[in-house]
């Protein structure tokens, strides 16, 4: 399951694109947007808080304009790809 935090791939760089289309996303956002460009895949609602939390520490997710703002978003999405790839859910799937 390393390949979707794997950024440099197309698929993965079309999801990132496909979230970026909003400037400011929100830890819910984020998630949903992951789970339905994965699948669309269903995980357990205390496994999507638990995601959620890590997600807000982070603070705001947004696009920005900088080469900063870029990695560090991508850094998010490719995170929250990862942690959605480990869970049960998903390698049930």
């Amino acid at each position: 399951s390393e390949w979707v935090s794997d950024i440099e791939l197309p698929g993965i760089q079309s999801i990132v694109n496909r979230l970026a289309e909003k400037d400011v996303l929100t830890s819910e956002e984020l998630i949903d947007g992951c789970l339905d460009l994965l699948g669309p895949i269903i995980i357990d609602p205390s496994t999507r808080q638990e995601v959620i939390l890590h997600i807000e520490k982070h603070g705001s997710i947004k696009r920005g304009t900088t080469e900063e703002d870029h990695i560090a978003f991508n850094s998010i999405v490719s995170e929250v790809l990862r942690l959605i790839a480990s869970t049960r859910e998903y390698q049930l799937g």
